[in-house]
């Protein structure tokens, strides 16, 4: 048995900062006028989206129920001294959550969970260009990052998205793909289900034109991006 010495000083145990909870009772304030909307209840941070509900009675009203994934939230802002966390979406109205000493660390956990763009390769320095894509939102999120894209004809690109909506529209990825640099990526997005060609068709139209086909991303529920690489 050791024998500890009186005078002997101990060592204190660093501590780390103890990770702040991804659910939290809150109040969450929405709207304007009539339509405002204010609830007490409780929102997490999942896998894929944040979601917040009043329960099965809630307070205010008629239950509630609020889910946002995380690709729709445009912005977010901290007032620290009011403990709050406001989020631009896109679609709707700005959502303000009172988190209390939390605001700052949820702002950091939806911040920094990666996004679409990370999983696709989009730095702020690529050069980026845009063919047949229509779909509003995606292009909202690319803005985030590319605020201005490369011209209708521009080369020596590192990164090319191009909408295919259609079997015929994969003849255009051989021409397409001399905009890209030795090493760039071409992205072939597509709708999950309707008209448009298979995930697997897409990759078989790329290694005819010459590309590398590889992984797939889901960009957001309905929207997936195929991969192909100009060696």
């Amino acid at each position: 048995m050791g024998v500890r010495n009186p005078d002997e000083v101990k060592e204190a145990k660093p501590r780390g900062k103890k990770p702040a909870p991804r659910e939290l009772g809150c109040e969450l304030r929405m709207g304007k006028g009539a339509a405002r909307v204010v609830r007490r209840g409780r929102a997490a941070l999942g896998a894929e989206e944040l979601h917040f509900h009043t329960g099965r009675t809630g307070r205010g009203g008629k239950d509630f129920s609020l889910h946002i994934r995380y690709e729709e939230i445009t912005g977010a802002e901290v007032d620290v001294p009011d403990g709050t966390l406001t989020l631009s979406v896109t679609g709707q109205d700005s959502m303000i959550l009172q988190l209390g000493k939390h605001a700052s660390d949820w702002k950091k956990m939806i911040e920094e969970r990666p996004t679409p763009l990370d999983e696709l390769g989009v730095d702020k320095k690529a050069r980026v260009g845009v063919v047949a894509i229509e779909d509003d939102e995606f292009l909202k999120l690319l803005a985030t990052r590319v605020p201005e894209l490369a011209g209708e004809d521009a080369g020596d690109l590192d990164l090319l998205f191009v909408g295919v909506e259609h079997r015929a529209d994969l003849a255009q990825l051989s021409a397409l793909s001399r905009r890209l640099r030795h090493g760039g990526v071409l992205w072939a997005l597509t709708r999950e289900k309707g008209r448009a060609p298979e995930a697997h068709e897409i990759a078989a139209a790329g290694r005819s034109a010459g590309l590398l086909s590889g992984n797939v991303v889901e960009v957001s529920r309905t929207l997936q991006a195929v991969r192909l690489n100009k060696a």
